[in-house]
C-alpha cells in the first residue's frame, strides 16, 4: 500500500484492531498502540485521541518513508511487540504557487 502526498497535503489511516494467529480480535498492552515512520522528515504521524488505530499522515519533505503501527501483545510483565504492515509514503514537492521574499543588497553610489 502506498500513500502519494505532495508537502502540502496530509491522510488519514486507520488499521484494524489486533488479531491472533486465526485472525479473531486479540487484545494487546493498555496504552502501548504507537505509530512510527522510518524517516519523520518526510512524514509524521499523529495518533487520533479517540482511537488508537487510526492516525493521519502529514507530510514533510520530499522523499520516502515508511509507517507503521506497533503495539505490545504480552498482557504480562514482558514485552513482545507486533508491527502491522507497513504504508509506503511518497512525498513529492507541491507546485509553485509564488515566489520566496526578496533580499535586497546594500545601496551604492552610481558610477
Amino acid at each position: 500500500m502506498i500513500a502519494v502526498l505532495t508537502d502540502s497535503q496530509q491522510v488519514d489511516v486507520t488499521y484494524q484492531g489486533p488479531v491472533n494467529r486465526k485472525g479473531k480480535p486479540a487484545p494487546v498492552q493498555d496504552g502501548s498502540v504507537a505509530f512510527k515512520t522510518s524517516d519523520p522528515t518526510v512524514a509524521t504521524i499523529v495518533q487520533d485521541a479517540g482511537n488508537p488505530f487510526k492516525g493521519t499522515i502529514v507530510a514533510g519533505n520530499a522523499g520516502v518513508c515508511e509507517v507503521s503501527l506497533t503495539a505490545d501483545a504480552d498482557l504480562g510483565d514482558g514485552v513482545t511487540t507486533i508491527e502491522s504492515e507497513h504504508v509506503a509514503v511518497q512525498v513529492t514537492a507541491g507546485a509553485a504557487v509564488g515566489f520566496g521574499s526578496p533580499t535586497i543588497g546594500t545601496p551604492i553610489e552610481q558610477p
